[in-house]
């Protein structure tokens, strides 16, 4: 939700009026779907990559308050985990 609301945003030279719509239409869909969900609508799956980062990412969370690895350590992982070259 947020890179899709972030990549609206990036366009260049927009205008107060395009920017003012953007999030009108933003909140729309966040009515929309907040009704969907509260009407007993599940909630989306989560795709084989999300649950791939998510694992590893709780994997380094659980190893860092676990105190097997240090802050540079976490920082490093993390660094690796979130700047990995999309295929």
């Amino acid at each position: 939700y947020n890179l899709r609301f972030a990549t609206r945003l990036s366009r260049k030279h927009q205008n107060i009026w395009s920017f003012i719509q953007l999030i009108q239409c933003e909140h729309v869909r966040f009515e929309h779907i907040s009704i969907q969900l509260d009407a007993g609508a599940s909630a989306p799956k989560q795709s084989k990559k999300t649950k791939a980062f998510q694992m590893k990412f709780n994997n380094l969370q659980e190893r860092f308050l676990k105190k097997e690895m240090n802050c540079n350590q976490l920082l490093t992982g993390l660094s690796l985990l979130i700047g990995n070259k999309k295929k």
